[in-house]
């Protein structure tokens, strides 16, 4: 028996905008300075196999697949999908795909902003050339079976990240964090400040006179404050 819940979650154009515009490792610093463990970032073995480059900014409709059956995510793809992004938690199954070129198809036409499976897909080649993102662990040609097991938006975990119906999902090149909904506005704030940080950092190191520069201290305005602690206990 399925266990069936609607969407819910709330992630205005404005926040999604200002958090498409910096990157996922600026938004697990960020969450990582509200006190999130490991900034509430996914394992790191999830890659990207659609062709978006750009950060991937959704809410989440969470999908709970157990025992290799793909049922629940087809289901959610027809019935809540539209504007959203899935994410399936498997129970770290290997033995099979949970997704292939159809069912991307169908997401895609159903307006899903991206999918995230905790799990494995096929037709890779197929879904490389998709404008769908697709998250996943890895690539198997077995297909999944279609118990009647799991569900849509309950409480999931993926790794040791927490995971609820409208949590809101960041991915990009580097991997994926979950950014509580309870916390979005405080969180968009912490990661817009790293980013900042960050773009002033990396000018400073590009702009810096290396040829001239005589010694470690001269470093100092392009170290990180843990690095400089260091170096001057190295005295």
């Amino acid at each position: 028996m399925l266990t069936i819940k609607d969407n819910k979650g709330q992630l205005l154009p404005e926040q999604k905008d200002r958090l498409a515009k910096v990157s996922v490792a600026a938004i697990c610093d960020g969450l990582e300075k509200l006190g999130l463990v490991n900034g509430n970032a996914l394992p790191g073995t999830f890659s990207n196999l659609g062709k978006s480059e750009q950060t991937v900014v959704g809410l989440a409709t969470t999908v709970y697949a157990p025992e290799g059956s793909s049922l629940p995510l087809h289901l959610a793809m027809f019935t809540h999908s539209e504007g959203r992004i899935l994410i399936v938690a498997t129970d770290n199954y290997k033995e099979s795909a949970y997704l292939g070129d159809i069912q991307t198809l169908i997401a895609s036409k159903k307006q899903c902003q991206g999918i995230i499976i905790d799990g494995y897909v096929r037709d890779a080649a197929t879904l490389e050339e998709s404008d769908l993102p697709v998250y996943c662990r890895g690539i198997v040609p077995n297909r999944p079976n279609k118990k009647e097991v799991g569900g849509i938006n309950v409480d999931i975990t993926i790794g040791e990240v927490g995971i609820k119906n409208g949590d809101i999902i960041c991915a990009d090149k580097d991997g994926v964090v979950i950014i509580p909904q309870e916390i979005l506005e405080e969180a968009i704030i912490a990661s817009e400040e790293k980013e900042q940080v960050d773009l002033e950092r990396r000018n400073k190191a590009e702009n810096f006179d290396y040829m001239n520069a005589k010694n470690l201290n001269a470093y100092s305005s392009i170290m990180t404050k843990d690095l400089q602690e260091y170096i001057k206990h190295m005295k």
